[in-house]
């Protein structure tokens, strides 16, 4: 019923607080209560990570449009998550070699990519329309995405 409400134009609310979820996370990465500092960090930007989804679904219609700039940012979209992938991959295995993190970072298949290609454009679609904003910054050295314009016809060259 929720996963209507939403389809029926009722925008996606994050409905607990950054402290909870974190205390959440961490209760089951590191459920004997004493997290490192890796599990720390992952638990903190859980909340980061599902607010920035969210506010890609804010936007969901205007990232369906048809129109030139919306295709321009979605190529930005594609070169980021590229990018991005490309550099993990390279790190991944450090991070799968930790005992208690690595369990977290399972190879990056063909089949891992495609299942979680939908909220990973979430992702990169909510860093890019906050990328002037507090929470999704894009780090230095990474391309900036191309501005949208917020309102215009529904398809244009």
């Amino acid at each position: 019923m929720k996963t209507l409400r939403i389809a029926a134009d009722e925008q996606p609310q994050l409905l607990v607080s950054k402290e909870q979820l974190r205390s959440e996370v961490l209760r089951v990465i590191a459920p004997e209560g004493d997290p490192t500092p890796g599990e720390e960090a992952l638990a903190a930007q859980q909340h980061l990570l599902i607010d920035l989804k969210f506010l890609a679904l804010e936007h969901l219609e205007l990232l369906c449009r048809s129109r030139s700039d919306v295709r321009r940012f979605w190529a930005w979209g594609r070169g980021f998550l590229r990018r991005t992938q490309a550099e993990y991959s390279v790190k991944r295995p450090t991070y799968a070699a930790d005992p208690r993190t690595g369990r977290f970072h399972l190879p990056l298949t063909f089949e891992k990519v495609i299942t979680d290609a939908c909220t990973d454009l979430l992702l990169v679609f909510g860093m890019g329309l906050d990328s002037g904003g507090e929470r999704g910054r894009i780090p230095a050295g990474y391309e900036q995405p191309p501005p949208l314009r917020s309102r215009g016809r529904a398809t244009d060259s």
